[in-house]
């Protein structure tokens, strides 16, 4: 027979899986990692939001430059 381990191990619904972390740990342990992960992918998500701003007011200042230049040549 299956130990309920490998039941779990080999259980492939996320549901399961939850549901066994659940059993043996508790609430606690489906949050274990969460500020490992959190502190690895904070900054990354920092920097692609600030680079993205930083890019559209480039090119939304760039686009009103260019009508402006348009505008006055006519």
């Amino acid at each position: 027979m299956f130990s309920e381990v490998e039941r779990a191990r080999s259980s492939r619904s996320t549901w399961g899986m939850l549901e066994y972390i659940y059993q043996q740990q508790g609430v606690r342990g489906l949050f274990s990692g969460l500020v490992p992960r959190l502190a690895k992918v904070m900054p990354a998500c920092a920097i692609m939001i600030s680079t993205y701003e930083y890019t559209k007011k480039f090119f939304r200042s760039r686009r009103q430059l260019m009508a402006e230049k348009g505008a006055s040549a006519s």
